[in-house]
């Protein structure tokens, strides 16, 4: 069905193709200005926007729609496999945080656990140090006291010649040994309780 707009232009269309040239002889200027050739560069202008409407439509526009299509395609995938990646990648550093976490938290534990065993350890090798030290101060004391008694009692004896050979020679006579021992024990008494 044609419109009523088309049939005028189909109208003037036949009319210019089919009109008969007026004057075939007096063309002064450019050819495509003469109304004689009018019809004809109508019929060819029509045959050739026909002609690039149908490669038009039915060679490159599809292309370009399928480039599109593909194109839009291929975005749509980035895009999910972008959206996929950062999932990913958000997990990963999830996992990754928490095990950081657990590990701290472990040697954390780790640390604590070796920090007591090694008090634990320090504490006991102190007491023992202790322990070998008050033994040893004992035994030291002991030989102290055992050396001190020697030493008195080699005093007494070393006092109690003096004394005897002081008063042989003093006297003449062999000194009572008892009687110095008797005499010298207080004085002795005394000067070992002041050097204690």
């Amino acid at each position: 069905m044609m419109t009523r707009a088309a049939k005028p232009t189909l109208a003037l269309i036949a009319a210019l193709l089919f009109a008969a040239p007026a004057a075939a002889n007096e063309s002064a200027g450019l050819p495509q200005l003469d109304p004689t050739w009018y019809a004809s560069q109508v019929f060819w202008l029509a045959v050739h926007f026909i002609a690039l409407y149908f490669i038009a439509a039915k060679l490159i526009l599809p292309r370009i729609a399928e480039s599109l299509n593909r194109r839009e395609g291929r975005i749509t995938n980035d895009l999910e496999q972008a959206d996929r990646l950062q999932k990913e990648a958000t997990e990963a550093r999830t996992s990754y945080e928490k095990s950081l976490t657990e590990a701290r938290a472990s040697a954390q534990a780790v640390r604590e656990q070796t920090l007591a065993a090694v008090a634990a350890e320090q504490t006991k090798a102190e007491q023992k140090l202790a322990e070998e030290l008050a033994q040893k101060a004992i035994t030291a004391n002991e030989k102290i006291a055992q050396a001190s008694a020697g030493v008195r009692a080699r005093m007494r004896d070393v006092a109690a010649d003096a004394s005897a050979d002081i008063v042989a020679k003093l006297t003449g006579q062999p000194a009572d040994k008892s009687a110095i021992d008797a005499a010298l024990s207080p004085i002795l008494d005394a000067r070992l309780k002041e050097v204690a």
